[in-house]
């Protein structure tokens, strides 16, 4: 039985007509379901791409959709700070939560060459940097024996939660985020030269188990 929807609703006269029916409907429900969802994915993944910049992703400024013009006619002043407007700045970071200080103390006087006697603070410069990182490497060193009782050979495992991966929680944490959130290094020679990038090492195979 095929359903032309262009005419009116049949009519069922037994009930195997009746079932024939709801099982062709049920087809074209499916593949309705099917046809939705497909397009719903498809105008998610169009809407990411729409909401992509420069700013939350690695394309470049050029690619940037045009901004509309906001209409407003040029009012004749120059770009930037007017005269009288207060500057804004980033606050500075309180004593406690600075790690190093580096006093910068003036060379001789430019205009007679004289040495200069200090007086006092002048101005402060905060730079934020990341700690260089290095990473942990545990090696668990698996030892075997011989039962005394029977001479079985027993050997021991490792620890509860450590896994065979020759990454561990936080590592693996890291580059899932990179990749699956940030879509950084999709490839595992590219992932591989992204984990070197801040760990120096390379991660080649995803267990590291060597017996003795």
């Amino acid at each position: 039985m095929s359903i032309d929807l262009s005419q009116p609703a049949p009519r069922a006269r037994t009930l195997e007509e009746a079932q024939a029916l709801i099982d062709e409907l049920w087809l074209v429900l499916r593949a309705q379901a099917q046809q939705i969802e497909d397009q719903n994915r498809r105008i998610q993944i169009l809407e990411e791409r729409l909401r992509m910049n420069s700013r939350n992703s690695s394309t470049p400024p050029s690619a940037d959709p045009q901004r509309p013009s906001s209409g407003k006619s040029p009012s004749g002043k120059k770009r930037g700070g007017q005269p009288g407007h207060s500057g804004k700045a980033r606050a500075l970071l309180p004593p406690d939560q600075i790690t190093h200080t580096h006093d910068c103390v003036p060379g001789p006087c430019p205009t007679c060459g004289g040495a200069v006697r200090i007086t006092g603070l002048c101005a402060r410069h905060q730079v934020i940097e990341l700690p260089p990182i290095r990473p942990v490497v545990t090696e668990y060193r698996l030892l075997a024996g011989a039962c005394c009782a029977c001479g079985q050979v027993c050997e021991a495992g490792l620890p509860p939660g450590v896994s065979r991966r020759v990454t561990g929680p936080r590592l693996l944490a890291t580059v899932g985020t990179l990749t699956g959130s940030y879509h950084f290094a999709n490839s595992t020679d590219r992932r591989n030269r992204l984990v070197k990038s801040f760990s120096g090492r390379f991660i080649v195979e995803c267990f590291s188990w060597t017996r003795i």
